[in-house]
């Protein structure tokens, strides 16, 4: 999206065997026999008290009765959800604060903008020169997993190492990115691309149709696509703002998939993606944030605004269920990114990711009472303040003080939405593996002029 990322990012690709084995592929993960107890949000939809027992970042058992083997056991009193996965991000700017002037016709016109230029592109390129984009990408990486992200797609300038989020980039995944203009792609790079999808890429992620749905250069894209031979299986279209019904119908039969960021596209364009059309036509769809700049801070905090936006003309017993808001961050999105035999649900022989939050309730005004609300409506509601543990391959990264004290072997406290959190992120190239995620955040802050806060709701 942004406008230093329009080259392609061709991603090397493993064999099949390092593939399939890749459950504990981040360097942190937890080889002890483990057991976590809460209220399960299973597969198959149930949500009942249970027991996950996981080993080298992978599920091994789902029971009702505690289980004897494990070494630790994680008991939590909220929601266990599959960990978020966001599939589409540009992780490396998220350390830049929030930024709108205005409304354009499409992506290309705010990327000429002079005060984008200055209070965005500016700023990354001080990022680069400064030297501090690994700390850079850490710092938005963190604000990914306050949210409950687990895996992001993040279109990094390059392949980043896996400290404590899983990143769609890295060549375990195979999946590829093209961030420029459709029109304007190299044959030689389109050649190359078309090439991986009938071999070794699982998925290959297209900005396209980004823009007013009047614009031009806007409608014009999906054709374009279509031209090059990109309308096939394993084709991601992130945006789609000006797609039709009908564009839709043919992704369908194509086996194509779709991302939806809606906060983004409202403040960039005023207008988003049909998203029910989508839907109507049998698509995938995903939701992501975008970016921080112009999106949501974090998966939870999209999953909430586009709730909002999506009930917001609508009957009560009309709502937007929030059941499919959570399979567009779990399920769905695991079929976008080609890693639904991994993740996206929880199940046995998947990976030991997770996100456990906080029960919320709602006020009732008919019975004047505070009621429990339902799984997937507490999910849509929560913000990383209510988030009690994020788990990753095993290993929990992120949550309460508490918790992250006794179960985190290392962690860095700080501060999200007026809660006491800690933070672990993993480095194998230091001696006792362990980044101080303050020392981070400081060290961005000496560097940059402006730096986002960690949480920016």
């Amino acid at each position: 999206m942004p406008k230093r990322l329009l080259n392609s990012t061709l991603v090397a690709v493993l064999s099949a065997a390092a593939f399939a084995s890749w459950c504990a592929a981040p360097v942190f993960a937890q080889n002890a026999p483990c057991a976590l107890h809460g209220t399960v949000v299973n597969a198959d939809g149930e949500v009942k008290d249970e027991w996950v027992s996981f080993v080298d970042g992978r599920i091994t058992a789902i029971t009702e009765t505690k289980p004897v083997g494990p070494k630790i056991f994680i008991e939590v009193d909220g929601f266990v959800y599959p960990g978020l996965i966001d599939t589409h991000n540009h992780v490396h700017y998220n350390v830049i604060p929030q930024w709108s002037n205005g409304q354009y016709p499409n992506r290309y016109a705010w990327q000429q903008d002079p005060e984008y230029l200055e209070k965005v592109e500016n700023q990354f390129v001080r990022e680069s020169d400064s030297g501090e984009t690994a700390d850079a990408v850490l710092y938005g990486e963190a604000r990914s997993v306050i949210g409950g992200a687990t895996l992001i797609q993040s279109n990094y300038a390059k392949p980043q190492a896996e400290q404590f989020i899983r990143n769609l980039d890295v060549p375990n995944y195979r999946a590829e990115s093209y961030t420029g203009p459709i029109e304007k792609i190299d044959p030689a790079v389109a050649d190359k691309l078309r090439d991986n999808l009938n071999g070794t890429t699982l998925r290959l992620f297209f900005h396209i149709a980004e823009g007013k749905k009047s614009d031009t250069a806007t409608q014009v894209e999906f054709g374009l696509l279509k031209d090059k031979g990109f309308a096939r299986s394993g084709v991601v279209l992130i945006h789609g703002i000006a797609l039709t019904p009908a564009n839709f119908a043919e992704m369908k039969q194509n086996k194509m998939h779709l991302v939806w960021s809606p906060r983004s596209n409202l403040r960039l364009y005023g207008e988003t993606t049909d998203v029910q059309a989508a839907l109507d036509a049998g698509l995938k769809v995903a939701i992501a944030p975008d970016w921080t700049v112009t999106g949501s801070s974090n998966m939870l905090d999209e999953l909430r605004f586009a709730r909002n936006y999506l009930n917001r003309n609508r009957k009560p017993q009309e709502k937007f269920p929030s059941q499919k808001l959570f399979e567009m961050a779990t399920s769905n999105a695991a079929e976008v990114a080609g890693v639904s035999d991994k993740l996206g649900s929880i199940e046995v022989k998947k990976c030991a990711d997770f996100l456990i939050t906080k029960k919320l309730v709602h006020y009732d005004k008919k019975t004047d009472a505070f009621l429990k609300l339902d799984a997937y409506d507490s999910l849509v509601q929560c913000t990383p303040g209510d988030v009690e543990l994020v788990v990753v391959a095993g290993r929990p990264v992120y949550g309460d003080s508490e918790l992250m004290s006794k179960y985190a072997k290392e962690s860095s406290a700080i501060k999200v939405a007026n809660s006491n959190k800690r933070i672990a992120i993993h480095d194998e190239k230091t001696d006792d593996h362990f980044v101080d995620f303050n020392a981070v955040e400081a060290r961005i802050k000496k560097a940059l002029p402006c730096v986002a806060p960690l949480y920016e709701p």
